[in-house]
């Protein structure tokens, strides 16, 4: 299995559209060709971060998954979110 890790800068300003947004978001990932969990969590530094995990069954749809999310910077932009890292790994072991 591969994990896409994302961190995210959040505007604070913009934070009820954020809050809005995630339920499209998640029902948009849960649609994501396969995946297998995904998790958001909200880290409480100021300005406020966000970190998903979004774990793929294959490399080949977590490197899918990640060209789609760098591809719509633009509209991220339009929501206050800006991407600070994004990653994929390959999981080596779980619980």
């Amino acid at each position: 299995m591969f994990v896409v890790i994302g961190s995210w800068e959040l505007d604070p300003e913009r934070r009820e559209m954020q809050r809005q947004l995630l339920d499209v978001i998640v029902a948009g990932v849960s649609q994501a060709p396969g995946i297998v969990k995904g998790y958001w969590a909200e880290d409480i530094t100021d300005p406020p971060r966000s970190h998903t995990f979004i774990v793929f069954a294959d490399r080949a749809s977590a490197e899918s998954f990640a060209a789609d999310v760098r591809a719509n910077l633009e509209n991220q932009a339009k929501a206050g979110v800006t991407n600070l890292g994004l990653d994929i790994a390959e999981i080596s072991a779980t619980t």
